[in-house]
């Protein structure tokens, strides 16, 4: 007969109950998660719905019409583990291999919010959800807020000088180039009636278009500039941020990977406003126009694309039912090679474009595959392969019928100064220089694009420009393009509005 020593005995028992639990882990890993959630996704799904949380609720409804029986699996836990109270905590969870489908039906009453460090995400990134000023999960904010309470615009009295100057003197430089840009060149197509129909250059009704901006709360002074300036223009709008304010629209979005808006963590942010765009606003606007702070928009010249007759076939229609993806093509330069030499990707400096069908596919099939870990800044770039390598899809050429430039990924004064390399030419700084010749050259060896130089290369009907900072610059491009008025002029210029 084999004894077992009593001081040997807890010991024992303790690997049996660590070899018990690991394997039990395990096994509800492979037989209840979704293939696509990695290890640590898997982890917090476990453990908020076998341990809950002290006294607070999560569940889901499971009446969405996105889910069905075949692939749904629900995990319904009891926790008694609360010792405040005695009332049971209901922790149920659906879990759909091709992404949840949340839309409005979140329930979720947080404890203390001193505690919320320690909270678990209610369902697996990128469909974690928002939350509130009182960082409670579940936020939903009102993405109209800037039309119902538009946001006046203000010239703080130490950006007077820069923001009222003549043109080409101001913050935005280039003198007479800037004048030949702002004043003669670019033009604010008319806002056609929202109701409405046609004119010789539309076929369609006007398409809805939510705006969602990324950033964090060191750049608060840019998206105030863009509430103030092209923001409400926007059918919908939202900044994905780390903190929330419902009257700004400004939505605290946690994400997977690098937290608190840190620049290296942007791909996954985007995952993150694509997943809560698809949850809760998926039906309600035709295309989603994806930005950083530092991009300006001009809104009109969008709409007038998305309603051209090219616009419209290439996007299947009137009600645009084919996958959308559009902005300024960008060449990946020193990624060329792995990629391959014809890809290109819509940059993000100057913002890029997708619509409602877009949204579904990448939640419903790119995301769970593609990049889902990965956790770096060139959100651009990734999204451009995820929708090649998934979808087979590589985006329209947004360019104008002559060639010129609608998506400008550099300073349009910075994008007009340089000129052919026989030539002298003026252009703020070396990397930008290098940068857009390498483009020229791609394009050239790729695609037979004629290089055009100078202001002739940017579009009559631009849409967007990036690296639009510091936030008085912002102000100043508003200024440009629709404040030149006499009326505007002695309202913004004057003592009247200088705050």
């Amino acid at each position: 007969m084999v004894t077992i020593s009593s001081t040997r005995s807890p010991r024992i028992l303790l690997v049996i109950f660590t070899v018990f639990f690991v394997t039990f882990q395990a096994v509800i890993n492979h037989y209840y998660f979704p293939s696509h959630l990695n290890l640590g996704e898997r982890q917090l799904l476990l453990q908020d719905a076998f341990y809950g949380n002290s006294g607070g609720r999560r569940s889901l409804s499971t009446n969405d019409e996105k889910f069905t029986e075949s692939s749904r699996i629900t995990i319904n836990t009891t926790s008694s583990l609360s010792s405040s109270s005695s009332s049971s905590t209901d922790n149920s969870i659906l879990i759909d291999g091709s992404g949840f489908s949340l839309r409005n039906r979140i329930d979720i009453q947080d404890p203390d919010p001193k505690t919320d460090q320690h909270q678990l995400l209610a369902h697996p990134h990128p469909h974690a959800g928002a939350k509130d000023e009182f960082h409670r999960w579940g936020y939903v904010h009102d993405p109209t807020i800037l039309l119902q309470k538009p946001q006046p615009f203000v010239i703080l009295p130490e950006e007077k000088d820069k923001i009222c100057a003549e043109v080409g003197y101001g913050n935005e430089g280039g003198g007479k180039r800037a004048k030949m840009l702002f004043r003669k060149k670019i033009k604010v197509a008319e806002m056609i009636n929202e109701t409405s129909a046609v004119s010789s250059t539309t076929s369609s009704a006007v398409p809805k278009v939510f705006c969602a901006i990324y950033s964090y709360p060191g750049n608060n002074n840019q998206t105030d500039a863009i509430r103030r300036t092209w923001g409400d223009r926007c059918d919908g709008f939202m900044t994905a941020s780390t903190e929330t304010n419902h009257d700004l629209a400004a939505v605290n979005l946690p994400h997977f990977g690098n937290g608190n808006g840190q620049y290296n963590g942007i791909w996954q942010k985007v995952r993150s406003m694509i997943g809560y765009i698809y949850d809760n606003f998926l039906e309600d606007y035709d295309f989603y126009f994806i930005c950083g702070d530092d991009t300006y928009l001009i809104m009109e010249n969008l709409k007038e694309l998305l309603m051209s007759p090219n616009f419209i076939e290439y996007a299947g229609g009137k009600d645009y039912p084919n996958i959308v993806y559009t902005g300024g093509l960008t060449h990946p330069q020193y990624l060329a090679e792995k990629h391959g030499k014809d890809f290109y990707y819509m940059g993000g400096g100057s913002g890029y474009l997708i619509n409602r069908s877009t949204v579904r596919a990448l939640v419903e099939r790119v995301f769970p595959i593609c990049h889902n870990e990965t956790d770096r800044s060139k959100e651009d770039l990734y999204m451009g392969l995820c929708l090649r390598d998934v979808l087979n899809v590589t985006g329209y050429d947004s360019r104008d019928t002559e060639g010129r430039e609608r998506f400008i990924g550099v300073d349009p004064i910075q994008r007009a100064a340089i000129r052919p390399r026989k030539r002298k030419e003026s252009i703020f700084g070396e990397q930008h220089k290098i940068y857009l010749r390498s483009q020229f050259r791609w394009q050239r060896r790729n695609f037979g694009w004629k290089t055009i130089y100078g202001v002739g290369a940017i579009s009559p009907k631009a849409i967007s420009f990036h690296l639009v900072k510091p936030a008085a610059k912002m102000k100043r491009f508003e200024r440009l393009f629709y404040r030149m008025s006499p009326k505007y002029s002695e309202r913004d210029c004057n003592t009247s509005n200088v705050t």
